[in-house]
């Protein structure tokens, strides 16, 4: 039980420090908040799904939340570098550095 805590508070960490890297200064919390409210949305709906797999099978729910996991780790990979790259300010800037 363990591993998989430890990947689902590795995913909440990449969704809340990346897209504030990621994330133009003009809608970086706006961007924030829906990752946010996405987060609520699916912790809400969690419980009922729980309950839906286990009706069918035990492993059912542990196979799909693997599923789950390799997937987000696998979009994870196909994000953009931003090591040592200057965050925009606005949503049409590729060259403006953010001073701030």
């Amino acid at each position: 039980k363990q591993w998989y805590q430890r990947r689902v508070r590795a995913m909440f960490m990449i969704v809340y420090l990346y897209t504030n890297e990621v994330m133009p200064t003009s809608i970086r919390s706006t961007g924030l908040h829906m990752c946010s409210i996405c987060a609520r949305i699916g912790a809400f709906i969690a419980p009922y799904f729980v309950k839906a797999c286990n009706n069918y099978s035990y492993y059912l729910l542990n196979s799909l939340s693997l599923l789950l996991c390799a997937l987000a780790i696998l979009l994870t990979l196909g994000l953009p570098e931003t090591k040592d790259k200057t965050l925009k300010a606005n949503l049409g800037d590729d060259d403006e550095v953010c001073e701030g």
